[in-house]
């Protein structure tokens, strides 16, 4: 009768354990049938397709063809240290064999329900074993505190009865520990590892050192963050799905020599075992495990975890509860019966600095004015509340402006926000037919101002005045005064986007050129009388152009009246149309030239009043001259656009509205490129 093939494990570690199936897998492929596991911990292998029985440790083995591991420690004149090899490859290369990195998954199919009173949990694993890989009870009980600061509960798991870790000079066993911390969901020796890997599956994340609590984890498909070692944690760090970066974070602090798996540091044998010792003191001389993570760090990338913002969180301040919102100013509530006095500070996490501060009692609540988009960081009393983050999120932007050239230039980075941050835009404009039917816009949400659903953030976008000083410095509204910088940065000062020319155009329809002949359009109509140039000019310049066998298309809302001309004031669609297929176009610095440049089409503007690049940048040929100060642009003088002969240097004069009414016809016609 043939043998039954099995596999030993000398080891009564709970994670070398686990760390032993990719090994049962590989021997069970090369035999082609299920083996028999003997081990401590066999008893979570049932259920497990590559292994056909469980059994202990000191079971007999007699009828079995045996092959063992953590036994043989000599391979040829090659020394295994224990610390050195990755954990999973130490079983293997016992038998000879080795692994590839599809072969590291360590799969179990034990779980049992254990049900707990938290939906949205973290669960931390405060044990004490050898000084290098044993976190501080102080800082388990701060990261605590952090933790339900957050919103989150806290579950308490190890295991202190019957476990054993070697003491700190080889020489045998000491008993496992784990510190006490308050606060949290105390589960310390009360699940099996079945239920142990039931609440891992449901919960956010688990936190623990190297240790057997890091490799069920590792057999689940929950966040894990491992927190820094004497060891290097790339040889314990869990593969799953055929990685070891899927859903894990290794935190360590300012040291990475990791002593604990550092060559020249193993020089000590554990009875039967080569390996490098547990480690006391530091083996680089530091007073303390500076390989050790803070406390902060954990949480730092606790919030940067994919999904953070969608956890239903539960706030609390004692007995009160704390609510943030992000939807114009950030504001803080505070709302409960329980007496308390808090202090909330909003820091901008980019720059660290605390931009607004407030000490309030319960049922208050304080906000910062600043609207616009900043990392924000709030904490109450020192602690962090909570951290800004948009990914998953619902998130608003309104467009106050009517205007078509405010529109077409700002409408374009609500995409790249939406790309950068991983966010659902809910887009509002006065046109929003302008873009629902472009491709590059299909997952922007494009609403009307009615619209009144919950969203995380949200921002207005325009240019808002400072109406007590007069001026365009508002710093609650517009990061940077509009008015000295282009139109289009505007959107993206607000947004915290970089600044680049965007252009992704404007839905017209598909209409066929209207006029046969070659034509020119004309954009004589601005908003303001600054912007306009002398109607005499419009009609020198249609002859010039009728002299030169075009037909000229006067596009406005009203009629100018110029002889020989084709007026087009009907519908946008009709204009755009007889922009899209014109030989030439020229304007202003108006909607209508933002309205040609959309359409990819060039222009030629007529402007004197506003410096180069304050409009767009691309296919323009701005006609100006230096003959003034540039006023739309001017930090001294605002614009008021109910005074339509605004002028700050000259209005009254002769020379008012130089800027514009000097450029004359000829100047026009030679900064046209001709096709013959």
């Amino acid at each position: 009768m043939e043998d039954k093939i099995a596999i030993k494990m000398h080891t009564f570690a709970l994670g070398d354990s686990i760390c032993a199936i990719p090994t049962i897998n590989k021997l069970s492929k090369i035999y082609d049938r299920p083996i028999t596991v003997f081990n401590d911990w066999s008893h979570l292998l049932v259920g497990h397709p590559n292994v056909s029985e469980c059994k202990n440790y000191g079971d007999s083995t007699d009828g079995y063809l045996v092959h063992e591991t953590f036994h043989k420690h000599l391979q040829g004149n090659i020394e295994k240290k224990h610390n050195a090899i990755d954990i999973r490859q130490f079983h293997a290369w016992d038998l000879g064999i080795s692994l590839t990195g599809d072969e590291m998954d360590c799969d179990l199919y034990c779980e049992e329900e254990y049900t707990i009173e938290s939906d949205n949990y973290i669960i931390i694993h405060p044990s004490k074993t050898w000084d290098s890989r044993t976190w501080d009870g102080d800082k388990w009980q701060n990261l605590t505190n952090q933790i339900i600061n957050l919103g989150l509960d806290v579950v308490i798991v190890g295991n202190d009865i019957g476990q054993k870790e070697w003491n700190s000079d080889g020489g045998g066993f000491i008993p496992k520990d784990v510190f006490d911390i308050q606060g949290g969901v105390n589960l310390i020796n009360k699940t099996t590892i079945p239920e142990l890997r039931w609440l891992m599956n449901k919960a956010f994340c688990v936190i623990t050192m190297d240790s057997g609590i890091l490799h069920v984890a590792g057999t689940t498909d929950c966040n894990i963050i491992q927190l820094g070692s004497s060891l290097n944690h790339k040889l314990r760090a869990p593969w799953r799905n055929g990685s070891q970066d899927y859903k894990y974070q290794y935190i360590g602090g300012s040291c990475t020599v990791a002593c604990g798996s550092n060559l020249k540091y193993g020089l000590k044998e554990h009875n039967d075992i080569h390996g490098i010792p547990p480690l006391t003191d530091c083996r680089e001389g530091f007073d303390e495990f500076l390989c050790h993570s803070s406390v902060n760090d954990v949480i730092d990338n606790i919030i940067k975890i994919d999904g953070f913002n969608n956890i239903d969180k539960n706030i609390m301040l004692g007995k009160n509860k704390v609510t943030i919102t992000y939807t114009g100013s950030p504001r803080v509530y505070v709302d409960g019966d329980e007496y308390g006095e808090y202090f909330i500070e909003f820091i901008d996490d980019s720059t660290k600095k605390v931009i607004h501060s407030d000490t309030i009692k319960n049922n208050m609540w304080t906000a910062c004015s600043r609207e616009w988009f900043t990392n924000w960081v709030i904490k109450i009393d020192g602690k962090i509340i909570d951290k800004f983050n948009l990914e998953g999120k619902k998130v608003r932007m309104i467009q106050d402006s009517k205007a078509m050239g405010d529109t077409i230039a700002w409408t374009p980075y609500a995409v790249e926000f939406a790309n950068k941050h991983k966010c659902k835009v809910i887009l509002t404009t006065h046109h929003n037919e302008w873009f629902e039917n472009i491709p590059i816009y299909k997952d922007i949400d494009f609403v009307g101002f009615n619209y009144n659903e919950e969203v995380y953030a949200k921002y207005h976008i325009g240019w808002y005045k400072d109406f007590k000083k007069n001026n365009w410095d508002n710093p609650k509204r517009n990061p940077t005064p509009v008015n000295i910088i282009p139109l289009q940065q505007a959107a993206t000062d607000i947004l915290g986007l970089e600044f680049n020319e965007l252009n992704y155009g404007i839905d017209i329809g598909d209409n066929k050129r209207p006029i046969k002949n070659k034509y020119v359009v004309f954009g004589p109509q601005a908003t303001a009388g600054c912007k306009e140039w002398n109607i005499n000019k419009w009609e020198e310049l249609s002859i010039k152009f009728i002299e030169k066998g075009y037909k000229v298309v006067i596009c406005s809302l009203h009629s100018y009246n110029i002889p020989n001309t084709i007026e087009c004031n009907g519908s946008l669609e009709d204009t755009a149309t007889h922009l899209k297929h014109a030989d030439i176009f020229i304007g202003l610095g108006s909607g209508l030239s933002w309205l040609n440049w959309a359409l990819g089409k060039h222009t030629y503007m007529i402007n004197g009043f506003a410096k180069e690049g304050h409009e767009f940048t691309s296919k323009l040929t701005k006609i100006t001259n230096d003959l003034c100060i540039k006023c739309w642009n001017d930090p001294v003088h605002v614009f008021d656009p109910g005074d339509w002969n605004w002028c700050p240097v000259y209005k009254g004069t002769k020379l008012q509205h130089i800027c514009q009414q000097s450029i004359t016809v000829d100047q026009v016609l030679k900064s046209i490129k001709w096709k013959e």
